[in-house]
């Protein structure tokens, strides 16, 4: 799998998890805005507008205060693979 489907195979997965954590907490407005980041991301990685995010860790470091109250390793792990393929790109 090439690094562009993997990456929307990813974000796709983020995005249902985001989902299911918006259901299970008070973060809702930080987590709606960050489920809408990776569908912009997603849609541009369709057409092959992969985005900088600013940094290596773009989106883990925008979770910031709130990685701690995010009880889900498991998205916490695909954001960081998603850093990581996007870090590919630049």
């Amino acid at each position: 799998m090439n690094h562009k489907n993997q990456l929307i195979e990813l974000l796709e997965r983020a995005i249902i998890r985001v989902s299911t954590l918006i259901s299970k907490t008070k973060h809702i407005e930080f987590l709606n805005e960050f489920r809408s980041t990776l569908e912009k991301i997603k849609v541009d990685a369709m057409h092959d507008n992969i985005p900088k995010t600013g940094t290596p860790r773009g989106l883990t470091k925008w979770l910031g205060e709130y990685i701690n109250q995010i009880d889900d390793k498991s998205f916490l792990n695909l954001v960081a693979q998603i850093d990581e393929l996007l870090a590919t790109y630049y």
